[in-house]
């Protein structure tokens, strides 16, 4: 991909909550790539409808969107774990994510304020840990 390639932007995180107390996240992230063309993008992840889950099917589901994205292989990116905390008087997440380049292993770590969702502020934070990488990895 070419220097300056446009980034893939958070669109929505969505859930739907499934039979049997399990629920569904959805993540739409969206590359613009011209003013009139855009691609989106869809991950999805899987789990028990209780708060940690949520956040880290959220943070799961960024990931596949993520690699769908840019073109990376599946598993590319490894979720390591999701965690609340307190920063300023004020509640955040925190995302672990794994991946590796040219050979070395990164552990990259994001973080999101949490305004409105905590599965929202998972995505973000995921987004936030992948920046980085994605720009030297993939140009965008």
């Amino acid at each position: 991909m070419a220097d300056g390639a446009p980034r893939a932007q958070l669109k929505s995180v969505d859930l739907e909550r499934l039979d049997g107390g399990e629920c569904l996240v959805r993540v739409e992230m969206v590359r613009h790539l011209s003013s009139l063309l855009h691609q989106t993008f869809v991950g999805k992840a899987e789990g028990a409808c209780t708060p940690s889950e949520e956040m880290r099917c959220a943070a799961e589901a960024t990931l596949k969107a993520l690699e769908r994205a840019y073109g990376a292989t599946t598993g590319t990116f490894s979720f390591q774990g999701v965690k609340t905390v307190e920063s300023f008087d004020r509640l955040a997440v925190l995302v672990a994510v794994g991946t590796s380049h040219a050979g070395k292993p990164f552990r990259l770590v994001g973080f999101c304020e949490v305004v409105q969702q905590l599965r929202e502020a998972a995505a973000k934070a995921t987004c936030n840990a992948l920046n980085r990488f994605l720009s030297m990895a993939y140009g965008g």
